[in-house]
């Protein structure tokens, strides 16, 4: 990705507020992602560390408003089930 690219997704994120930010930024932060990585990313990148089932209840609403989108790949979480994989809204 390059800088202009990685800058209009920033400016796009700082239209977010509260946890809507925090999900957009730890998917820059680390790319594509699960709801379950999104959580353990959120500790590390951002100001608060949101629970998984905060980053469900949001995911729906975000992808619904067009700023991240649900990619055609499952990954596998830490107790082995396959999870949907978002990505920020290209």
């Amino acid at each position: 990705m390059n800088k202009n690219s990685l800058d209009a997704y920033r400016s796009i994120g700082a239209h977010l507020d509260g946890h809507y930010f925090d999900i957009y930024q730890a998917l820059l932060a680390k790319g594509p992602q699960n709801a379950w990585d999104i959580s353990q990313t959120t500790a590390y990148y951002c100001d608060v560390w949101l629970a998984p089932d905060q980053v469900f209840r949001r995911l729906s609403e975000m992808v619904k408003a067009g700023w991240i989108e649900k990619l055609d790949w499952d990954t596998v979480t830490s107790t082995g089930c396959y999870a949907s994989t978002y990505w920020v809204k290209v």
